[in-house]
């Protein structure tokens, strides 16, 4: 039989996907997403998200709001914890899916492509899981997983430090789950430092990051990030990076 396995990156629509997956295998014991590599299991759904949405995303659940009534605005020395960390997630565990050579078959979810189209979801899904999807079944995932009845879930819960544990959905866990929101929830000012602070991985993964940038700008974000970098890392005493960035 096979085993069925679920990564994802933070913040990046995973729980939802486990709970889908779980409702089309009632037969399995289906375990929930890890944010981290493994080399086992059969069938592998790896889930992953425009970066900026989910670096801020995971700054939002921990200031605790969910809709725009006690919205908060970020800023980039408020984000640059969740942008270092979403960095090395990539780096360190998504990508190593992307690059390894096994028989094992897997499974890229782009959030963007079946968040607002379950068709293509279940469609994908179909071919991947060699199953039948019909549309009473879709529907009743739908309704089950609908965002007002994961907001209803949410409610329940006063912070993302608690969840429901059938579900895993957290205190706050949705906002609206519409792709781009980062550009809502971050100053005006700050939204060209956090795409250059992580414009190399969203290259990586297709995603789009500048239409247009000059020389000038590059340096001037550039000299921003290493400056942020730099005091990150004697907060966290990380010495070593600190010798790195001096040397540059």
């Amino acid at each position: 039989m096979s085993i069925i396995k679920l990564y994802g990156l933070p913040r990046s629509g995973g729980t939802l996907i486990y709970n889908i997956v779980k409702e089309l295998h009632p037969e399995k014991n289906i375990e929930p997403q890890t944010h981290s590599y493994f080399s086992d299991g059969d069938l592998i759904v790896v889930t992953f998200r425009d970066f900026r949405d989910s670096i801020v995303s995971a700054w939002r659940v921990g200031k605790g709001f969910d809709n725009k009534s006690n919205i908060k605005l970020a800023s980039y020395e408020g984000l640059f914890k969740y942008i270092i960390g979403t960095k090395d997630n990539i780096s360190s565990h998504l990508n190593k899916f992307k690059l390894e050579k096994s028989n094992r078959k897997i499974l890229f979810l782009k959030y963007e492509d079946w968040i607002n189209d379950y068709n293509f979801l279940f469609n994908t899904f179909e071919n991947f899981f060699n199953l039948e999807i019909n549309k009473k079944k879709r529907d009743d995932i739908l309704n089950k997983f609908s965002i007002e009845n994961v907001r209803k879930m949410q409610s329940e819960y006063s912070s993302f430090k608690f969840y429901d544990k059938n579900t895993h959905f957290h205190g706050h866990h949705v906002y609206n789950g519409n792709p781009g929101t980062w550009k809502e929830i971050i100053k005006n000012k700050d939204q060209k430092i956090l795409t250059y602070s992580i414009r190399k991985e969203l290259n990586q993964w297709e995603y789009r990051d500048f239409d247009d940038l000059t020389s000038f700008d590059s340096y001037i974000l550039s000299m921003r990030y290493f400056l942020n970098l730099f005091i990150y890392n004697i907060v966290t005493k990380n010495i070593n990076q600190i010798i790195k960035i001096i040397k540059k």
